[in-house]
C-alpha cells in the first residue's frame, strides 16, 4: 500500500522540488546502507539461517534497483524542466514579437485611415 506522503508526491509531482529529491535520494541511501550492514551482520552471526540472508540479499537488490530507477527519473525530471524552461522562455519571445507586430499592424491601419 502507498503511504499518504508518497500519494501527496505524486499527486503534487507539477511542483517538483529538487530539494525533495535530493532529500529522497538520501532517505534512500541511507535504508540501502542500513539493509546492507543488516545483510552483512547476518552473514557473520547467523550463516546457518539461509533464508533470511536470501530474502534480505533480494531487498537489498530490490532497493539497488530503486535506487537506480530514482536517479534515472531525477535526471528525466531536470532534462524536462530544462525544456520547459526553454518553451517558455521562447512563448514569451514569441509574446513579444506578437505584441510589437500587432503594434505595428496598428500604426499602419492608424496612418491609412489618415
Amino acid at each position: 500500500m502507498i503511504s499518504a506522503s508518497v500519494t501527496a508526491v505524486i499527486v503534487d509531482f507539477k511542483n517538483y522540488n529538487m530539494l525533495e529529491i535530493i532529500q529522497a535520494k538520501v532517505g534512500l541511501e541511507k535504508v540501502f546502507l542500513r539493509a546492507k550492514l543488516a545483510l552483512e551482520d547476518l552473514e557473520k552471526k547467523t550463516p546457518h539461517k539461509k533464508k533470511l540472508i536470501e530474502n534480505q540479499r533480494d531487498s537489498l537488490e530490490e532497493l539497488a534497483y530503486v535506487r537506480v530507477i530514482l536517479g534515472a527519473l531525477d535526471d528525466k525530471c531536470k532534462l524536462l524542466n530544462k525544456e520547459i524552461y526553454d518553451l517558455r522562455k521562447i512563448n514569451l519571445e514569441i509574446k513579444a514579437e506578437n505584441l510589437n507586430l500587432t503594434r505595428s499592424n496598428q500604426k499602419m491601419i492608424d496612418n491609412i485611415e489618415l
